[in-house]
């Protein structure tokens, strides 16, 4: 979603963004986890055709501040800042607000779908190719989904990934993801942005 896209792109300082200082800090979780609290804005909002919704969200930027700033004090070694200057650099944050919009149509839409001013280049486009344009996506969005799973633990010593290499789950499991042709929903890779 936008929401991380906005909160990635901020910069801290002359030397790093959000999203560089977590690449050497860690814990992208952490703030995928506070960024989840973001507050919707209004309700949602549909497309003149119904085809497609949006929700926006927002959050405050003390919050992210507060987060990052945890951050860097959980992991001192990785940190390329300390708490306390992270603290100081991020000061003025509190009167900012990061704001982010996201967008999803129906899995029973999106082969319907077109650009609002399509070109002689698109309207050449068959039916067909569109429908296996879409049902590749929504394969490549299977599989994105099931990596990012696969380190979940189940249970001592075993993870998702371990159940999904028995075909039987594999298969039980991309099949709930992608209800078949004409599916209830098309999955985004999680960055759980937004």
């Amino acid at each position: 979603m936008r929401l991380r896209e906005d909160v990635n792109t901020a910069r801290i300082d002359a030397r790093y963004t959000v999203a560089s200082f977590i690449k050497k800090a860690g814990g992208d979780q952490q703030l995928t986890k506070a960024l989840q609290h973001a507050e919707q804005i209004g309700g949602p909002r549909f497309s003149s055709d119904g085809q497609a919704c949006q929700i926006k969200l927002e959050i405050e930027g003390d919050r992210v501040a507060h987060e990052l700033v945890l951050i860097a004090a959980a992991n001192p070694d990785k940190s390329p800042l300390s708490a306390s200057l992270l603290a100081s650099e991020l000061e003025d944050w509190r009167n900012r607000v990061f704001t982010g919009t996201g967008s999803s149509v129906s899995g029973a839409q999106v082969q319907f779908l077109r650009p609002p001013n399509p070109d002689d280049t698109w309207m050449e486009i068959s039916d067909d190719a569109r429908q296996h344009a879409v049902d590749t996506a929504r394969t490549e969005a299977v599989h994105q989904v099931l990596d990012g799973i696969r380190t979940i633990p189940v249970v001592p010593g075993k993870t998702v990934g371990d159940a999904l290499e028995v075909k039987s789950v594999h298969d039980s499991v991309s099949n709930w993801l992608v209800p078949v042709r004409f599916g209830r929903f098309i999955l985004k890779r999680a960055d759980r942005s937004s």
